[in-house]
This record gives C-alpha cells, sequence and structure tokens, in this order.
C-alpha cells in the first residue's frame, strides 16, 4: 500500500467495521495472507479492491457471493510508523 502505508506501519482495524459501509482502508485476509486494501462502494453489493501501490492492479468484489478465501477483518482506522 504505499506510499499511503509503508513496510513495518502498525495498523489498527475497527473490526464492528467488517461490513464495508464506507470507501476506505481495510484489512483483509485473502489466500491465507493479511493485507490492507483500499475499498470502493460500487452498486450492486460489489466494491473495488484497489492498492495504492501502482505495481498491483485492482480488482472487483462481489459481497454478495465473496470468496471462501476472503475475509474482510475490519476498517483501518489509526496507523502509525516509527521514525
Amino acid at each position: 500500500m504505499e506510499p499511503t502505508l509503508k513496510q513495518g506501519d502498525v495498523v489498527l482495524a475497527n473490526r464492528a467495521k467488517a461490513h464495508v459501509p464506507d470507501d476506505g482502508l481495510y484489512v483483509l485476509i485473502m489466500d491465507g495472507t493479511m493485507l490492507v486494501k483500499r475499498l470502493r462502494k460500487r452498486p450492486g453489493r460489489k466494491v473495488q479492491v484497489i492498492s495504492d501501490n501502482g505495481a498491483y492492479g485492482s480488482f472487483d468484489l462481489d459481497l454478495a457471493d465473496p470468496p471462501e478465501d476472503m475475509t474482510i477483518i475490519g476498517r483501518v482506522v489509526w496507523f502509525g510508523r516509527e521514525i
């Protein structure tokens, strides 16, 4: 998620916001890997999954029929980094 987040940053996620009510940064588990991605709501219970790092493309996700290997953990509400 560079440049927004950098390797080693600490994030705090609100697990009560795991249902994607708003656009924002979310912690996801996909294929057994924990990730932070930007989610943008789309019509019809769909979201666009976006990486701020241009090396990774975006894709759409249907929340009405989510993949079995994907879980939304919660919305990122804070992050910090060592200086």
